[in-house]
Formats: structure tokens, sequence, C-alpha cells
């Protein structure tokens, strides 16, 4: 028979399914909704239909959720740097596929539980962010366009410790979806973007031992895993400049 530690497993397996597939489902209706209102509306001086390369840059703030997120915990403010290219696919909307180099983690009090030590940790977790966007462009106003912007997105580790550079060996190339807005400024091929967005993360953030328990823990030993049952979300507000 499988055990109490098993079965809690599949339930939290179960849930986490039931969230991904409710999530994907809302983001279906909103793109569906959306192709309906843009394609009964006239192209009121939609975007130029060029392709569109820049760079943007600005700031996130990063925290853990899930089974064993803390709610006491702060989210790590860092930095995000990339670019993107928009590749129009009608008078609507575009295609919009940009990588960026973000900081995730959190900041939290670790209690130990031998001695009841707190001990202050920050966990510095940093990405190579891939997503793939789809932008309902909106039509121009005092030389201002808006976007709505959502897709899915993908995550490459490349760097992470916690506390005074240790390791944590076993962080997971995480997935989910991005859902936010952008504004360009100007018409001309050289334009500012200010975006938004946030980013949802469905996948675990760690590869977890179902063996390991709290008293494994030893801040100093590089080699304890980060047992914890938890996503990645982030806010991510940057500043662009279309170059092409």
């Amino acid at each position: 028979m499988p055990t109490l530690r098993e079965v809690k497993k599949r339930i939290r397996t179960l849930e986490s399914t039931r969230r991904i597939a409710k999530t994907v489902g809302m983001v279906m209706v909103v793109i569906l909704l959306s192709i309906s209102v843009s394609n009964a509306q006239a192209p009121d001086r939609v975007v130029n239909q060029k392709l569109e390369i820049g760079l943007r840059g600005g700031v996130s703030w990063a925290r853990f959720v899930g089974q064993d997120n803390n709610p006491n915990a702060d989210p790590r403010k860092g930095f995000t740097l990339g670019g993107y290219a928009r590749i129009p696919i009608s008078s609507r909307f575009s295609l919009q596929p940009d990588v960026a180099y973000t900081q995730k983690g959190e900041s939290v009090v670790v209690i130990i539980p031998d001695d009841f030590e707190e001990i202050a940790l920050s966990f510095e977790v940093d990405y190579i962010d891939i997503a793939s966007l789809i932008s309902l462009d909106f039509g121009w106003k005092w030389n201002v366009q808006p976007s709505l912007l959502v897709g899915p997105w993908l995550a490459f580790n490349v760097n992470s410790q916690r506390g005074a550079g240790i390791s944590i060996p076993n962080v997971n190339t995480s997935w989910g979806l991005v859902f936010g807005g952008r504004a360009r400024i100007g018409a001309d091929r050289l334009g500012f973007i200010f975006d938004v967005r946030y980013s949802l993360g469905l996948s675990d953030a760690f590869k977890n031992d179902d063996d390991w328990t709290p008293d494994d823990f030893d801040p100093d030993n590089p080699g304890i895993p980060l047992n914890l049952d938890v996503k990645t979300n982030a806010l991510l507000v940057t500043l662009g400049l279309a170059i092409w």
C-alpha cells in the first residue's frame, strides 16, 4: 500500500494538474474573445505591419508559491534584461518571441530544527527566460499604442545559490504562462516601450526527494537539496527601445 507521503504527493499532483488545466482553459477563452472583439472592430490605425526588433530591461519582483511557501518571505528584487521581436500576423495580432536574463528567488528566515536557531537566507535563482507571446494590438491614440500579451514561457537555470554563495543543486527547468501588457510610444521605426507582465509558474521550481526531512537541512552543506514543493512567480516591469 502507498505511504501517507506518497498519497499526499499524488493529491498535490492531481491538484496541480487541475490548476494547470483551468489556467490554460481561461487563457484560451481570453484569446478567443479577443479575436472575436478585434474582428468585430474596424482597424483604427493599426501598427505598421513590419517586423519590430528591440531591447528591454527593468526590474523583477519574484517569490515562491505553493505547498511549502513561506507567507512571511520577502520577494527577491532583481533585474531582467533581454531582447524581443514582433512579427505581425494580422491587422490586430502579432507574435512576440523574447529572451531575457531574469533574477528570481526570495528571502526567508529558516528555523533549524535541532536548536530552533533562526537563519536569514536569500535564495537567488537566475534564469534565461524564453517566451512566445501573442499580442493583441489596439489602435493608436496620442501617438501611443497599447497591447495585451499572453503566452507560455520556459526558463533555464544558469545560476543559483542560497546564503553565502552555496549552490542549490536541484533546480528544475521551469515553465508557465505570462500575462501582461505593453504600450509603444512613437509610431515611427524608433519607439519606446513600456512593458508590465506577470510570470505565473506552473512547474516545480526544484527536484524534490521524498525521503528528505527538515532534520536533514544544513545551511552550510552544499550537498543538501532545497527540498521545497514550490513554484516561482514574478512581476516584471521593463522599459524598452524598438531599434528596428
